[in-house]
């Protein structure tokens, strides 16, 4: 598969002429400090010896990302039937672990499209819900939470595996290094209360957190343990089904048709919220900034892009009053962004610093009927709706990949001079409402998407902003 690339191997500083250019440049040794490099940042990353060249690469992923240079959409090809429900991506590996519709597990080689191992469909449930973080795959079972762990990592220090029985008798022993990667090894079973039954369940390494569908507990465990280090009673806005979940370090997030809420995770205690109707003064200050997409910024390419402009107060209200779709964290923990779920896009920074929300919270109106899902990964915000699918690059991330795109002075606060529509997608919204996952890489946005031989099958596809063909 193109785009996977080796990681880059001796980078070096130029010296002489090249000085300057490098030196304005030099903010990316801060980016590298910051976060690890993964191998699926390599599909603009080949093996690149000059500096020079790797900059003038990421400056043209930056501007794919917005519509201003080519991106390519990709199919990855498997044999068989495809009804993928979730999936993640092992960027280390360079894998993909995914549900299905009709139940089982399997984990593909991004690079060849093969199959590398698979639980079956009488052991995950349909529609498994899946999170993955640090060589940990954690999915639904009927009775609670499952964790797996790549056979290739070896024993670490700090780990406490205790699988149950029924992961060690579905489980078919281990293997040895040369077949290994992709493959993995029982680590815990998480069990719920027999009267609990379990509504979202979300994950940050090292913990996962599952919300109970009729009564106001969380349960947080800390996966290297294998141990429930928390059980908290939540008070809720109002009464409504929670839509979606989310945690950090320091903190519970909780959306649904009510409103918005953030929790201590130390106390329970509600530590900020934004409820749907009827909205209070700050709220209702806060929708008079309220933007909306404006006319295209350039003729149509592979990704459409849009001007902001301000919208009425009414349009980002009414928006807002279908309560909340999705709910997500920053990678630091101090920002969140949620949508509703007729498409206001509400991005709040410092949450915990807000002393008048209008100073820290900024909206954008996608005006849908209908919102399918959301990703973020600190400097980009991916939305499926029920008429396209849209990309967010914001614009000053504190946390997130530094871009390299001058930045362009605007009046309106919402953190992106602009929104892009992905064009590849139909605008069909019976299509768009059936993705039912989304997940950003830091040079591609993954989808399920429907086949074009056979619409009732799901494949995986990808937009690759490197412009590789």
């Amino acid at each position: 598969m193109e785009g996977f690339h080796e990681p880059s191997q001796g980078y070096h500083l130029p010296i002489g002429g090249y000085y300057t250019f490098y030196r304005l440049g030099g903010i990316f040794s801060q980016t590298f400090k910051r976060r690890p490099r993964s191998p699926l940042d390599g599909r603009c990353r080949p093996s690149v010896d000059d500096w020079k060249i790797f900059c003038r690469r990421h400056v043209m992923l930056e501007k794919a990302w917005v519509g201003k240079a080519v991106a390519v959409k990709k199919t990855v090809d498997i044999d068989g039937p495809a009804e993928y429900y979730r999936f993640r991506i092992d960027e280390e590996q360079r894998t993909m672990i995914c549900t299905n519709r009709r139940g089982g597990l399997q984990v593909i080689c991004a690079l060849e499209s093969t199959l590398l191992w698979s639980l079956p469909q009488s052991y995950v449930p349909p529609c498994a819900h899946l999170e993955y973080a640090h060589g940990f795959v954690i999915f639904d079972r009927r009775d609670g939470v499952e964790v797996w762990r790549r056979e290739t990592d070896g024993e670490a220090s700090g780990l406490s595996p205790c699988p149950d029985a029924a992961q060690l008798n579905v489980w078919d022993g281990p293997s040895d290094l040369s077949t290994a990667r992709g493959r993995y090894r029982p680590f815990a079973a998480f069990r719920f209360p027999s009267d609990v039954r379990i509504h979202n369940t979300a994950c940050r390494y090292p913990h996962v957190i599952a919300e109970s569908l009729f009564t106001q507990e969380v349960y947080i465990w800390h996966i290297p343990t294998a141990t429930l280090i928390q059980t908290l009673s939540l008070t809720r806005l109002g009464d409504s089904i929670t839509s979606d979940i989310d945690i950090s370090d320091d903190h519970i997030f909780l959306c649904s048709f009510d409103g918005l809420v953030v929790y201590s995770r130390h106390t329970g205690a509600v530590v900020f919220e934004i409820s749907c109707e009827p909205p209070p003064g700050e709220v209702e200050s806060a929708l008079s900034q309220a933007l909306r997409l404006g006319a295209p910024l350039h003729a149509p390419t592979t990704m459409n892009s849009y001007s902001l402009v301000l919208a009425s107060k009414y349009e980002a209200y009414a928006a807002l009053s279908t309560g909340f779709a999705a709910v997500r964290a920053s990678p630091s923990g101090r920002d969140l962004i949620a949508i509703s779920r007729h498409g206001l896009v509400c991005y709040v920074s410092n949450f915990m610093e807000c002393v008048k929300l209008e100073d820290h919270m900024q909206t954008l109106s996608l005006n849908s009927r209908a919102v399918v899902s959301m990703a973020h990964d600190g400097h980009r915000i991916a939305v499926c709706t029920g008429n396209g699918i849209y990309c967010i690059t914001v614009s000053n991330p504190p946390s997130g990949a530094i871009p390299l795109l001058s930045r362009t002075i605007t009046e309106h606060a919402f953190p992106s001079p602009s929104a892009q529509r992905v064009s590849f997608f139909s605008t069909t919204s019976t299509l768009l409402e059936d993705v039912t996952c989304m997940q950003l890489t830091p040079t591609s946005l993954w989808l399920t998407w429907p086949s074009d031989d056979s619409p009732s099958t799901r494949n995986l596809c990808y937009v690759d902003f490197t412009g590789t063909q």
